[in-house]
């Protein structure tokens, strides 16, 4: 796939200015094209570290996040999980080491929601980007969509919030933290190969057994 403002060698130009660290990874996805899906806990407190110069998006991001306790999975070849280390201060909502039906859950949860925007003409296009974070209920509905982060397009957001209120989730392992926060680029999902076809690909049946 081809990495949005990536060169022939697939590196992208990072300036990114030291920043909290939701706000960082937002340039960063922007910039990248990946999607990124992590605990909404994590990003509370945590600064990034100022990226300047030309990197691959994976050397990107662990720079970026270098310091602040939290370590990149990756769950596709544009996709990562982002989990506190095991030497990251243990907190009620991050243990420190994340059990790994979590990490199958948030890989499971970010490839179901990618196949429900490639399916979406309003949603596989475009040059926007999104933050979210929703709450996954114990049937696997979601009971809270928030855009943290809008597309600047009312209706787009409203089609975006639509859904990923009606996406059926398996329901999450006891206890799992939550909200989740996931930083996207649909105009990448579009390009990528989870969307044979392009824009108005077929629904696919079977994609990632496990989110991480």
């Amino acid at each position: 796939m081809a990495v949005s403002g990536a060169d022939a060698e697939g590196t992208v130009e990072f300036d990114i200015q030291a920043l909290p660290l939701q706000v960082a990874l937002e340039r960063y996805s922007s910039l990248t094209g990946w999607s990124v899906l992590y605990q909404g806990a994590l990003a509370q407190g945590r600064t990034s570290r100022a990226v300047k110069g030309r990197f691959t998006p994976d050397a990107g991001l662990r720079m970026l996040i270098d310091g602040t306790g939290l370590m990149p999975r990756h769950s596709g070849p544009d996709r990562v999980v982002l989990l506190p280390t095991a030497s990251a201060p243990v907190r009620s909502v991050a243990p420190a080491r994340t059990p790994p039906a979590y990490i199958a859950y948030y890989g499971s949860a970010q490839a179901n929601l990618r196949r429900r925007f490639c399916q979406d003409a309003r949603l596989a296009p475009g040059d926007y980007r999104a933050a979210i974070q929703l709450d996954i209920g114990g049937d696997g509905r979601p009971r809270r969509v928030k855009l943290l982060d809008t597309t600047r397009d009312p209706s787009l957001d409203a089609a975006l919030v639509e859904t990923i209120s009606a996406t059926a989730f398996e329901a999450p392992p006891a206890g799992m933290p939550q909200p989740l926060t996931l930083l996207i680029l649909p105009k990448t999902v579009a390009r990528s190969a989870d969307c044979p076809g392009g824009r108005n690909a077929a629904p696919v049946t079977e994609e990632e057994a496990a989110h991480g």
